[in-house]
Formats: C-alpha cells, sequence, structure tokens
C-alpha cells in the first residue's frame, strides 16, 4: 500500500526485528522503539523465534498499542535466530511486486533516539551512493571507521544489529536463510556494497544503541555499544543538524 508523506506517495518502507527470549531487553527496546516516533510511512515487521511466556506476553502488550505506523507482530515457532531474522527479510522480499528504495533492520536489544528513521531517510536520500547506513556505531569486532565526515563515519564493515539496506544492492545478493550459510552474514553484505562502489556508513553521533549484554551470539569479555550514543530522549534531527520537514 502506499502513505502520502505531505511531499509525494511513497510506498511503505519495512522495518524488521526479530526476538527470542531476553525480556530484560526486550521490553526497554520496544518502549524506546514506541517512543521514538516512526513515521507512518514505516511498517514494523517484528517476528518472535518461539520465545518463553514472559518475552511474549510483553510482545502482545505492545502489539496492543496504537503505534505512529503500521505494525505486524508474528509469534513463530523457534527456527534459530539467523535463519528467523534472515528468512522474515527474504520472504518478505520474495512475495512483493514492487518494493521502497531502502529498508530497515534491527534487533530487539536496541534502545532509540527519537526520529532516527527519519534521520537515516534523510542521509540516504541525501547521499545516492549510500549502500549501508546505521545509528549505530562501534569500532569493536573489526567495525573499524576509516574516515569520520560532518555527521557520518565511513566504515569498512557496521555488522547486522541496527542499519538501512539499499533495496537494489540487497537483492542483487539476498541474505541466505540456511543455518550453515548465515555465518557472518554482515560482513559478507559490507563486502558487496564496497565492491559496489557504495557507502557503508554509520551516523556521527550515534543515534541508536546496542544494550543486549547477553544472547545467542554475545561475546563473553565484551559487548558491542555506542560510546557517543545521544540518548532516547534525545532528537535526531537536531543533533544531526537536519530540519524537521
Amino acid at each position: 500500500f502506499y502513505l502520502y508523506t505531505g511531499l509525494y506517495l511513497k510506498m511503505y518502507v519495512p522495518l524488521f526485528i526479530t526476538s527470542f527470549n531476553r525480556p530484560e531487553f526486550v521490553k526497554p527496546s520496544l518502549e524506546s522503539l514506541f517512543n521514538s516516533n516512526l513515521p507512518e510511512w514505516v511498517k514494523l515487521f517484528w517476528t518472535d523465534d518461539g520465545s518463553d511466556e514472559e518475552t511474549t506476553s510483553i510482545i502482545k502488550e505492545y502489539e496492543a498499542r496504537e503505534w505512529t505506523c503500521g505494525t505486524e507482530f508474528t509469534l513463530a515457532e523457534h527456527v534459530g535466530m539467523r535463519v528467523c531474522k534472515l528468512g522474515q527479510i527474504r520472504n518478505w522480499f520474495n512475495k512483493q511486486k514492487t518494493c521502497a528504495e531502502f529498508f530497515l533492520v534491527s534487533d530487539s536489544d536496541m534502545v532509540y533516539a527519537k526520529n532516527w528513521v527519519q534521520a537515516l531517510n534523510h542521509i540516504y536520500y541525501k547521499l545516492p551512493n549510500m549502500g549501508l547506513l546505521s545509528g549505530f556505531n562501534t569500532e569493536t569486532n573489526n567495525h573499524a571507521t576509516k574516515k569520520e565526515v560532518t555527521g557520518l563515519r565511513l566504515k569498512l564493515s557496521i555488522g547486522g544489529a541496527n542499519f538501512l539496506m539499499d533495496t537494489k544492492l540487497y537483492l542483487r545478493r539476498p541474505f541466505p536463510i540456511i543455518e550453515r550459510e548465515t555465518h557472518e552474514w554482515d560482513y559478507r553484505m559490507c563486502e558487496l556494497a564496497h565492491s559496489e562502489k557504495l557507502l557503508v556508513c554509520t551516523t556521527n553521533p550515534s543515534i541508536v544503541n546496542h544494550i543486549g549484554r547477553t544472547g545467542v551470539y554475545a561475546r563473553t569479555d565484551y559487548y558491542d555499544t555506542a560510546k557517543d550514543f545521544i540518548g532516547i530522549e534525545a532528537d535526531s534531527l537536531k543533533e544531526l543538524n537536519i530540519g524537521h520537514n
């Protein structure tokens, strides 16, 4: 379907999030997302990978709320987090005849500043060679910054915790959905963008942060976090000097 943004007709942009247990992170993540002023042209697809009752009860609570955007919450059978996360994206694209120019992916243990989606949207259309853009910056786990420019960090890789991806770039190499093929899928998407001479960036400062200290793929010696996160009450557009439309 189409939504009118005040300037032009635009297809909804899907935002894909997958959860599995960890209610202590899912609840603050959902609360932050709910309060982040998601635009009406976004549709949230939240898929749960067979979580426990404590987690699914939280999801049901937020499913019942009135969001500023479209939503679709699904409680699925457990198939494994990587397969569930990448599978919901690939399955959605398989059903579409036409798609928006980009889509959004985030994890269920992220928190968000206000208007984070609007900020990513603005940057994407300002820079036509944008391949991958994240609101979350970390320098750990080989996600080194190559160069800093106003409002952006040019990255070697950004990881899969939070990102905007150009649809045409994705369609050149859709995400794998077989478990044995999903290892380092996020690094491979960054390699693809670089090979296409497209930008791989994070915002500067970070407008999304990671709060999950435990999880299926969590490290025991550290966890990725954005040291420059502006906070959940801050306005991403203001902090990045982007005017409100």
